[in-house]
């Protein structure tokens, strides 16, 4: 009788640990991985992101490997509404605001109960990452991720929690980056026409709305903003009048037009300081040309039409 008593408790226990996995199998199976490899920057060691493709590969859920997340939402790629679609998706990314308002930018709402986010940039992000994914190694090969594109995905995300629209970022950008909606709302409308590395819109702006998720310094690169910080470095908020009615922009007419040393130029020393303070890089400030800057001087003065008076912007409006 007892040898039958232990049979029965043992298929018991073997029914409970099968039960356990399945459920577990399911769990997983509802599970999807996303991780953006970030190809166009080194922001992370080869070796570590090996590390982590392999942990997300060990883990046995279904996953996808994009080369660059930017230029997938740039371009309003399919894929992110099936991504979006899951009952539960993993992003391994950037910082989590910046990925939010990216998939926004693509056309897409993510519900935030649904995702859980990992910054591949933050340490401890990636320690936590192996800490979730129990098997941090896998014997697979690691897959190349190659980039898909000459273009350098480097364009602005506009956070609408954060935005007032004041068009602030409209009037100050040099590439017509921006445009108004029907409804007079500011939106990325073309991002190709972004200058690589050139974040002066970020610092422009009064609610630190704009993201640019490759710059390296928040909340510009889209790390909280904490209310306590609007002076810390990363929200510097340049005034935009002085910058735009100050002598500024007849200096660079005359460099788009070759005129370096205009008796009539301030200082370059005044110009390199205001160069520094928008991040803007050397090689784009000395190619603008006469008519861009002529069509930035058009906006300043107010023609083009905008909302008499600028309203937060909601989540769900797009």
């Amino acid at each position: 009788g007892t040898g039958h008593g232990g049979d029965q408790v043992r298929r018991g226990s073997l029914n409970i640990y099968q039960l356990f996995k399945d459920l577990t199998r399911t769990m997983m199976d509802k599970e999807h991985i996303l991780y953006c490899d970030c190809a166009y920057y080194d922001f992370l060691d080869p070796g570590l992101k090996s590390r982590i493709i392999r942990a997300v590969q060990g883990s046995e859920r279904e996953w996808s490997l994009v080369p660059d997340l930017c230029g997938l939402c740039a371009d309003g790629d399919e894929r992110l509404i099936q991504w979006a679609g899951h009952e539960k998706l993993i992003i391994i990314a950037c910082c989590p605001r910046a990925v939010k308002w990216l998939f926004h930018a693509g056309g897409v709402e993510l519900k935030e109960q649904k995702v859980e986010f990992f910054n591949a940039r933050d340490e401890d992000d990636v320690q936590k990452l192996f800490d979730r994914f129990s098997s941090p190694t896998s014997e697979k090969e690691t897959p190349a991720c190659e980039k898909n594109s000459d273009w350098v995905p480097w364009f602005p995300v506009i956070d609408y929690s954060r935005c007032i629209n004041c068009s602030k970022c409209l009037d100050f950008c040099l590439f017509g980056t921006y445009e108004l909606s029907t409804e007079g709302r500011v939106e990325v409308r073309h991002p190709e026409a972004c200058k690589t590395n050139c974040p002066a819109c970020a610092r422009v702006c009064p609610q630190s709305a704009i993201i640019f998720p490759k710059h390296d310094e928040p909340p510009i690169n889209g790390a909280e903003v904490a209310e306590s910080e609007q002076n810390a470095p990363g929200t510097v908020h340049v005034d935009h009048e002085e910058l735009v009615n100050g002598d500024i922009y007849e200096k660079l007419r005359n460099r788009g037009a070759g005129k370096r040393f205009s008796q009539d130029a301030p200082p370059e020393g005044k110009i390199n300081e205001v160069r520094k303070i928008l991040g803007i890089p050397e090689d784009v400030m000395a190619d603008l040309s006469p008519q861009e800057i002529s069509r930035i001087r058009k906006n300043i003065k107010g023609d083009k039409t905008a909302p008499s008076e600028p309203q937060r912007g909601d989540d769900d409006s797009r």
